[in-house]
């Protein structure tokens, strides 16, 4: 059966039993209440059994591959499958010619997913009897559900050529044209199917999946909305009506819509993976993994469960159980690229890094136009520091047609990842270049200062300011900090505002870049009256010893804090080297979703709530965005309640700089109901500090 990665899944099988019926066989003689019954059997099962029973054990020499051909049609029909099966062998072990007996038993085979079985049998009853279209398409039925979509639509033609309104082969023809990414020839198929059953949902439903693929969710709306009219119980209706809202960002309306599924049918995997992505748009990751729970407790061979929640514990920063989930459902659907992909990317974010490569690489072999693939592999490289080849791979991603992708939806996001990396790749670029560009500028002009200042001049009188800001939002292993970067940004910008000279912005780094950029800052604040760093981040206390996490940290053990980590001892020692004031500020109070998932190794190890209190040396000042012990609150406006009240407060004139962090702390508090206290540690000497002189 289809299994799909993401998005609406379909049982086709049950869409062959509501279009065909099992062949029956009328050549017994009509006198005797039992051949009556016997013949009746898939009307009134409970008669026709017993009574096909008696004809067999009479002894008569009737024709009886006809008795059990017909106990075979009774027993499906109360959905006994082996004692099915067996009646219609037995019919074909007595005549090996009888098609009628060759036909059903394929039906039922291919109603319990046995393809293989069912496609020898129909092959035998095709070579009886040339003229069966019901043959020809239940052959085309069974090869598409094994993949074989050429052979699948080569046999759905024979049915349409013998049989010119064939509902059921136009729409399985639509299907399989469908997957083999022939939008057009699926259409004019369900176009076609509609006209022949224009009441029946399933068509309807069938075109609006192709609508929803080819991106005009409002037609698959309505192709879905009319399928609910005509069949209001029909929750594969909502659910997939729910999936074409969550498309659209009406999160709201697809949750309802994918409630009234579930209310319908509590049971259905299918409904309960396509909610749990409307919760995972929706932000709520613990819903959605409840749903997939469900979902993988109803069915334990659902890959495309196991998939969903292999990715959603990677956003959740569980690790190695995505990586388990991804290693199930591989195992249940190997030649899946988007599986392939999401092994991929767990692997990337546990910085295995060649592996991953491997993976995004089958994910190729399998489907070359998986954009997954290319921007999976994009991220591999970039994380290899390996920029040239990341671009590359993310042009690669742009060039493919999204609605070709094995997933449509799914290409197109990964597609949008892929021009944010290539901008952000781009802005790295040009900023190094700028950088460099002024570095040259600034010694140029020390060079020509040098050689025209006389020797008896006097010192340079006004303070040379310097800061370093940096923003982490894209942690690799915990969720997405929306406010980090764009709190930085804002910050750099007011620094600059007032006069800073030298103010070096630094974003998502890892722990290399961390290192590499306090050292580059050690050297400007050699040079500089006044120097502060400004971090927005996620941070980490650790038996008395605050932590600043890199955005590539894995944390998976208290003993990995030190050497994945950057203290802020270190953060101090950078600005140490100004002459006058030395000023940390950070705003890395967060609630931390490190500690949850660390592993405990030594009692001394104590991990506190939020960041340790700090005894600075004089001259120096650090203020925290919330106390010691406090969380601090991230913001639903755009910027943290912390920096929000620091740009405010930060440009005003005239303001000596312990007072201007009393108003920081006053805002604060009245912005947060007195939830969240900033705090300023340190001391400074007896002149007064202005950020701004009047």
């Amino acid at each position: 059966m289809r299994v799909l990665a993401a998005g609406m899944g379909r049982n086709l099988v049950a869409a062959v039993w509501a279009a065909c019926a099992l062949f029956g066989f009328v050549g017994l003689a009509a006198g005797a209440d039992d051949f009556q019954l016997c013949n009746d059997s898939v009307k009134d099962p409970d008669q026709g059994i017993p009574a096909c029973t008696r004809i067999i054990e009479s002894g008569q020499n009737t024709a009886l591959e006809a008795v059990y051909n017909n106990r075979g049609n009774a027993w499906f029909q109360l959905r006994n499958v082996p004692n099915a099966i067996d009646d219609y062998s037995s019919a074909i072990q007595r005549n090996p010619r009888f098609a009628d007996a060759l036909r059903n038993r394929a039906f039922v085979l291919i109603n319990t997913n046995q393809f293989d079985r069912a496609i020898v049998d129909l092959g035998q009853a095709i070579s009886l009897d040339a003229k069966s279209s019901y043959a020809f398409y239940l052959r085309g039925f069974a090869l598409l559900n094994i993949g074989e979509f050429e052979s699948a639509i080569k046999n759905f033609d024979q049915a349409l050529a013998l049989k010119k309104d064939y509902f059921a082969a136009y729409l399985h023809r639509g299907d399989a044209w469908h997957r083999k990414r022939d939008f057009k020839r699926a259409l004019q198929d369900f176009n076609q199917a509609i006209l022949l059953a224009p009441k029946n949902a399933a068509a309807l439903n069938e075109r609006a999946q192709v609508y929803l693929d080819v991106g005009e969710l409002d037609k698959a709306m309505a192709d879905y909305s009319q399928a609910i009219k005509l069949d209001s119980q029909g929750w594969r209706s909502y659910s997939s009506r729910g999936e074409a809202l969550r498309q659209k960002g009406e999160l709201d309306r697809a949750l309802e819509d994918h409630n009234a599924a579930l209310k319908m049918e509590p049971s259905s995997d299918d409904a309960l993976i396509n909610r749990a992505l409307t919760w995972r748009d929706k932000g709520k990751v613990d819903e959605a993994l409840a749903d997939l729970d469900e979902a993988i407790i109803l069915n334990p061979k659902n890959a495309r469960a196991y998939g969903n929640r292999s990715e959603m514990r990677r956003l959740n920063g569980d690790m190695e159980r995505a990586l388990a989930d991804a290693d199930k459902a591989i195992a249940l659907v190997p030649r899946s690229a988007l599986l392939h992909c999401r092994r991929g990317e767990t692997l990337t974010s546990l910085l295995q890094l060649d592996p991953a490569l491997a993976e995004f690489d089958t994910a190729r072999t399998i489907a070359g136009s998986a954009v997954c693939a290319y921007t999976g592999r994009g991220q591999a490289l970039e994380a290899k520091k390996d920029n040239v080849g990341a671009k590359a791979a993310y042009s690669e991603a742009l060039a493919q047609k999204a609605e070709r992708d094995p997933d449509p939806a799914i290409g197109k996001v990964a597609q949008t990842l892929a021009r944010t990396r290539i901008e952000a790749l781009q802005a790295i670029e040009t900023r190094l270049a700028q950088e460099m560009e002024a570095r040259r500028r600034q010694e140029n002009e020390a060079r020509l200062q040098v050689a025209s200042t006389p020797p008896q001049t006097s010192p340079i009188s006004d303070e040379k300011r310097v800061a370093l800001v940096i923003g982490n939002s894209s942690y690799a292993r915990v969720g997405f900090l929306p406010n980090a970067k764009r709190d930085a940004e804002g910050v750099a910008a007011a620094f600059r505002k007032i006069g800073f000279q030298n103010v070096r912005i630094a974003t998502d780094l890892t722990r290399e870049s961390f290192i590499e950029a306090l050292r580059a800052f050690e050297d400007d604040a050699r040079n500089a009256d006044w120097a502060v760093v400004y971090y927005a981040g996620h941070g980490i206390e650790m038996a008395g010893v605050n932590y600043l996490i890199p955005t590539n940290a894995r944390l998976a053990a208290d003993r990995d804090v030190p050497d994945e980590a950057v203290s802020l001892d270190r953060v101090l020692g950078a600005a140490s080297p100004a002459k006058k004031l030395r000023v940390v500020i950070l705003d890395a109070c967060r609630e931390n979703p490190f500690v949850s998932k660390m592993a405990r190794t030594s009692a001394s190890r104590s991990v506190g709530r939020g960041l340790a209190r700090i005894e600075p040396e004089g001259g120096t000042l650090v203020m925290f965005a919330a106390k010691e012990g406090q969380i601090a609150l991230d913001g639903d406006d755009g910027s943290s309640p912390f920096v929000s009240a620091f740009l405010k407060n930060v440009v005003r004139p005239g303001i000596e700089i312990n007072k201007v962090f009393r108003y920081v702390r006053d805002d604060v508090l009245a912005k947060t109901d007195r939830r969240q206290e900033p705090f300023i540690y340190g001391s400074l000497p007896g002149d007064d500090y202005f950020f701004v002189m009047k």
